[in-house]
C-alpha cells in the first residue's frame, strides 16, 4: 500500500524495498523459534555447508539426468542460503514510503502463522 502510494514520486518507482523489521536476524535461531511456536522440536544436528552443498549438487545432478519432475529437495542455492544469516537495509524504504517496521511486529507475525498451522490452513512439511 505504501508503494502504490509513492507511485507519484519519481525517486520510489522502478527500485526494489526490502522490507523487515530493521534488525539482523539470526537464521537458525529463528528457524526453531517458529518451529517451537508450532509445536516442532528445534533442529539440533547440523551438517557442514561442504556436505550441504555437494548433497545439493548431486540431487541436482539426479534431477537432471533422471528428468525427474519438480525442484530437488536440496540445491546448491538453498545450502549456500541456509548456510549464513540475511539482513538487508530498509532505509530506502523507511526513506521514501515511509515504511515503518513496528506496524507488524516480528512476534505476531510468528504467532499468526502458528495459529494458522494448528488450524491446518498453512501446509505441513
Amino acid at each position: 500500500v505504501l508503494a502504490l502510494r509513492a507511485l507519484d514520486r519519481p525517486s520510489a518507482v522502478n527500485r526494489a524495498y526490502f522490507l523487515s523489521q530493521g534488525e539482523p536476524v539470526r537464521l537458525w535461531p529463528w528457524i526453531n523459534e517458529v518451529l517451537a511456536a508450532v509445536g516442532v522440536a528445534p533442529l539440533e544436528k547440523r551438517i557442514s555447508f561442504r556436505a550441504a552443498y555437494r548433497i545439493g549438487a548431486v540431487a541436482e545432478g539426479l534431477w537432471s539426468v533422471l528428468r525427474l519432475r519438480g525442484v530437488p529437495p536440496m540445491t546448491r542455492f538453498v545450502a549456500t542460503e541456509l548456510a549464513k544469516d540475511h539482513w538487508f537495509s530498509i532505509e530506502a524504504a523507511r526513506r521514501e514510503l515511509g515504511y515503518q517496521p513496528e506496524a507488524f511486529p516480528t512476534a505476531e507475525g510468528i504467532a499468526r502463522y502458528a495459529e494458522a498451522w494448528g488450524n491446518g490452513t498453512t501446509p505441513r512439511f
